[in-house]
């Protein structure tokens, strides 16, 4: 996920503020319409959260009921479509989801 954001020289997108997520859900209910990864995780130390390109805490976050939960070891972080697009942990080797990636113009 993250290697294909990188062929895009793009990044596996990092949420810092509630509009931007708000965007996000939209995008995600209206044109992606499942789950997608977005550039997080909790590797390095349980339950401290970090953005996988800035290595930044989390300033903000948008978690789903009951969420982050770390079932079996969760370390990655979607927009969960069971959760109207807001975060939830998964596990970092399900190929299954889409990615959302953000790119720098200059």
């Amino acid at each position: 996920m993250k290697a294909t954001c990188l062929n895009m020289d793009a990044n596996l997108v990092e949420i810092d503020k509630w509009e931007e997520n708000t965007f996000l859900q939209i995008l995600s209910r209206n044109f992606i319409q499942e789950t997608s990864w977005i550039g997080a995780t909790d590797s390095r130390l349980e339950e401290t959260w970090q953005w996988t390109d800035s290595n930044d805490t989390f300033s903000f976050t948008a978690w789903g009921e009951k969420q982050p939960n770390n079932y079996h070891n969760q370390d990655c972080l979607t927009l969960f479509d069971e959760f109207d697009y807001l975060w939830a942990d998964e596990h970092c080797t399900n190929n299954l989801y889409k990615y959302t990636c953000e790119k720098t113009i200059e």
